[in-house]
């Protein structure tokens, strides 16, 4: 009978320098502890291991390399294993017994993700890590050379059956395609079987909502939203913000590329900042000396629930929209009881921003510079519909229909 089984071990270096195999440790939610060894009992992190996937052809015990992450190391147990399971039912499985110099799916995602790692921000990292992950819940195929087009079409249809939204379809799906164009695999779905979404356009707060807003803000909270809204900046590069990278004699702040907040276009960008919010950070810095960064979490270190502060204090306001549902822990709560209404988001400060300076005067390819946008059709595209809003627009609209729409 043709074996089905394959097995996970971990290859790791003992005390007296020689290699061994063990079986990984598993944590009490069935998942990998990254890179643990149990021996006779004892627990211990081996940094420099690898895991290994192993099972039996022709008699003879094979293993693969399949790096160094827990996630893609049972990713590719299961697609082992489903190979396994075509063979033994008289199936054939393309490129089974010529593997020398191939590379696999399981190898390449290992890369992958290592370099994503260190070029990354973390959320980046954690995103692509995630939909790898998922892919290689859909994919069957071993090695790279094996994936057709009918497998990427499969893994849309699998995130279909999954219940995720089109936007997140989409995301998932290009993360695959770049991580095939990563291992030269370009153009394997033609553009129009890619997924489809309705994009909606990201909206600028209105100032009676911020006035609302900074109403009930405590200090911290009222200079972190202003900063947020006065200079334009990304969640990633607000939180990694250190006092030397505030400008106080010209009154400008320098966004700098750095590992995990990533200014997009790899440059470093200064952006001008109002006086008010000048006058803000200079009151602020003189009782916050001592940290590191400008807004520093409990601990003093990186702060990374802005998010969730920006909702709670939206749900004080009482500025929730009442129309969220099944959002927030378990996809069970609301917006109008639980600070966690959609229309509250990081991102809608850059549109403010950029909205702002437009229908002030300021030059789009300005606000390019300052938003830190590699291309200046990336602006033009952020700033589509601000046109509609603007005096000379409704002017127009009001005089086109004056006739027709007047009252009796």
């Amino acid at each position: 009978m043709a074996n089905r089984t394959a097995t996970l071990y971990i290859h790791y270096k003992k005390a007296d320098g020689t290699w061994a195999y063990a079986k990984p440790v598993v944590k009490a939610n069935g998942r990998l502890k990254p890179l643990s060894v149990l021996v006779e009992g004892n627990e211990k992190h081996h940094p420099e291991a690898r895991y290994k996937v192993s099972w039996y052809k022709s008699g003879q015990k094979r293993f693969e390399d399949v790096g160094q992450d827990a996630d893609v190391a049972v990713a590719a147990l299961n697609r082992r294993e489903k190979a396994l399971e075509a063979i033994a039912a008289g199936l054939e499985v393309k490129g089974e017994g010529k593997d020398k110099g191939r590379v696999s799916v399981s190898a390449a995602i290992s890369v992958y993700l290592s370099d994503a790692k260190d070029g990354k921000a973390p959320k980046t990292y954690s995103s692509r890590k995630r939909t790898l992950e998922l892919f290689g819940q859909s994919c069957s195929k071993i090695f790279l050379d094996q994936l057709e087009t009918r497998d990427i079409l499969d893994f849309r249809g699998f995130l279909k059956r999954q219940g995720f939204a089109d936007r997140t379809v989409f995301n998932h799906f290009e993360t695959v395609n770049s991580f095939l164009r990563a291992n030269g695999i370009k153009d394997i779905v033609p553009k129009h079987e890619w997924p489809r979404f309705d994009e909606k356009p990201v909206k600028k707060y209105q100032p009676e909502e911020l006035a609302k807003l900074f109403k009930v803000a405590n200090e911290r909270e009222s200079l972190l939203f202003q900063f947020f809204l006065g200079s334009g900046g990304r969640e990633g590069e607000v939180a990694r913000l250190k006092w030397p990278d505030i400008d106080f004699k010209d009154k400008k702040v320098l966004f700098v590329s750095q590992q995990g907040a990533s200014t997009k276009n790899r440059k470093s960008r200064p952006v001008p900042l109002p006086d008010r919010v000048i006058a803000a950070l200079k009151k602020y810095q003189s009782g916050n000396r001592h940290t590191e960064y400008v807004f520093p979490n409990g601990q003093g270190g990186i702060e990374g629930h802005f998010l969730r502060v920006l909702k709670n204090l939206a749900h004080r306001a009482k500025l929730n929209c009442g129309h969220c549902k099944g959002v927030g822990e378990k996809k069970q709560q609301n917006c109008k009881e639980h600070a966690v209404c959609g229309e509250w988001e990081l991102h809608r400060f850059r549109k403010t921003f950029a909205s702002t300076h437009l229908h002030n005067g300021a030059n789009i390819r300005q606000i390019q510079k300052w938003l830190g946008h590699h291309s200046l059709d990336v602006t033009l595209a952020y700033l589509a519909d601000e046109d509609d809003t603007s005096e000379p627009v409704r002017k127009q609209v009001n005089a086109a229909f004056s006739r027709s729409l007047s009252p009796r």
